[in-house]
């Protein structure tokens, strides 16, 4: 049976998405221990590949800094998606990265200067100090919370690499 023409052009959209939603198995559901796998990091890494935005990354990191306390779950997630985004511009991507974002990253890898570094990394300390996201990951119990900060540990150890 043919598809309708209109239809053809949602192949491209519907593909990046699964990459993205599926790139971790463990991510079903709105959060996991991984700083990718949940649905508010993946909606942020949905937005930043097709658009090509340094911005979008630069006001995630932003919005996590604000002096709310605790920053909220969906912030914090987006942040640490930002950061991680960071670490794939310098070269250092995190295996579950999706291959999009990791082209993406390496196209845009002369964006990585020395203050969106740093605030990648400011970000991480507030997240892992005081966020929705680190009160959730407490929440699942203690192996949830050690996945998590080990994850963050990562990140931030990929982040000052350099």
């Amino acid at each position: 049976m043919a598809r309708p023409k209109w239809l053809s052009g949602f192949a491209v959209p519907i593909a990046f998405c699964a990459v993205i939603l599926c790139s971790d198995p463990a991510s079903a559901g709105g959060w996991a221990a991984d700083t990718l796998a949940n649905d508010d990091a993946s909606d942020l890494l949905g937005q930043i590949v097709p658009n090509g935005s340094v911005e979008l990354i630069r006001s995630a990191l932003d919005a996590a800094l604000t002096p709310v306390s605790p920053v909220n779950d969906e912030r914090a997630s987006r942040a640490l998606a930002a950061a991680e985004m960071v670490a794939a511009m310098m070269g250092s991507p995190s295996r579950y990265l999706p291959a999009p974002c990791k082209e993406w990253a390496a196209l845009h890898s002369k964006d990585a200067n020395r203050d969106l570094i740093q605030l990648a990394v400011r970000t991480v300390d507030r997240v892992v100090k005081d966020s929705g996201t680190q009160e959730l990951m407490q929440e699942g119990g203690a192996k949830n919370l050690q996945d998590w900060q080990m994850s963050v540990t990562n990140l931030k150890a990929r982040l000052i690499s350099r």
